[in-house]
């Protein structure tokens, strides 16, 4: 028996396992060779834009947004602690709705 436990193979057999217990990082296995292992061709350039809709979708959802947390204030300051029970119940219906 070859060192370690295990014994050797003949050439062409598969390799010795590590022992039980071992734990080892698997690598990637090497680039294949020849024309396939030469790197893509780079990527044509690429530019951002945004419409007219777009940039009206993002303005509404920042007022929407922030208005979320403004209006949290408000109820809470007008209704106090039915103001989280509100809350709850308008998140269920959302869910409901959402289904």
């Amino acid at each position: 028996m070859a060192r370690g436990g295990h014994e050797r193979g003949k050439a062409g057999s598969e390799p010795p396992r590590p022992p039980e217990g071992w734990r080892f990082r698997a690598t990637s296995p090497p680039a294949p060779a020849g024309p396939l292992s030469s790197q893509p061709p780079p990527l044509a350039p690429t530019s951002r834009s945004i419409g007219l809709v777009g940039a009206t979708g993002i303005g509404v959802a920042a007022i929407v947004g922030g208005g979320i947390f403004v209006l949290g204030g408000v109820a809470i300051a007008e209704a106090g602690g039915a103001a989280i029970v509100a809350f709850t119940l308008n998140g269920v219906i959302a869910l409901i709705t959402a289904l």
